[in-house]
């Protein structure tokens, strides 16, 4: 065989060809051979291929994942924008400007959104209550709008813990009970919290320093956090 090491750039780039050698590494439950190299000794030689071998998922992950099929779509399984950023705005009110009193909140920034439901139910109507007065608590009770920013973070805040826990539970299940191997998943221990009174949500993330570093862009457009490329 010929070293694959590429030893100058260019379309297409030209390679070393010197005699060299390959690993293939078995693998389980009928997926494909895990392959690395050929290399020449000089450009690594069988360590490198075996090193480049065990890199393949469909070596790396545990024969409870199932078919390499299985391995593909568990191993691109990652974290998105809800798990990360937590957004909060003023709802609009009626002449179009902010309305003070109450919130919205939603996980997720761009094509990833979820919002946040305020808790409660549909109460009953008070006695001599006026009956815009009770529509207006029962626009409050069980919709999305909060009485207040605090309160919109709070649960906000509630949920995407409780989320970002089962979106890492569902990830770790289906790579068979770990996270050594797929595209790097990492997740962040707070919300990146946006207030987005006057701005895009996006466009404020996006000015943001990134807690996580790279890794994932190439794969799903985001870092392993979740957060913007």
């Amino acid at each position: 065989m010929e070293c694959c090491a590429i030893v100058e750039s260019g379309f297409p780039p030209r390679r070393c060809g010197r005699p060299a050698t390959q690993v293939s590494l078995p693998c389980p439950c009928g997926r494909p051979d895990a392959v690395g190299g050929p290399y020449c000794d000089e450009h690594g030689g069988e360590a490198r291929a075996r090193a480049e071998a065990e890199t393949d998922w469909n070596y790396q992950a545990p024969a409870s994942v199932g078919s390499a099929t299985a391995v593909h779509d568990a191993g691109h399984m990652h974290l998105d924008t809800r798990d990360a950023y937590l957004v909060v705005r003023p709802e609009t009110g009626k002449e179009g400007g902010p309305s003070s009193d109450r919130w919205l909140a939603w996980l997720g920034i761009g094509s990833f959104l979820l919002g946040v439901r305020a808790p409660g139910t549909v109460p009953h109507r008070r006695r001599r209550e006026h009956m815009a007065d009770y529509r207006a608590r029962c626009a409050l009770d069980g919709s999305y709008a909060f009485r207040s920013r605090h309160d919109a973070l709070t649960e906000a805040t509630r949920v995407w813990r409780e989320r970002l826990a089962a979106h890492v539970h569902e990830i770790r299940l289906a790579r068979g009970g770990t996270l050594d191997w797929g595209v790097p998943v990492q997740p962040l221990t707070d919300p990146i919290i946006i207030d987005a009174t006057d701005r895009n949500a996006w466009d404020v993330a996006t000015a943001l320093p990134r807690r996580c570093g790279p890794g994932v862009s190439l794969i799903s457009g985001l870092r392993p956090s979740g957060e913007a490329p």
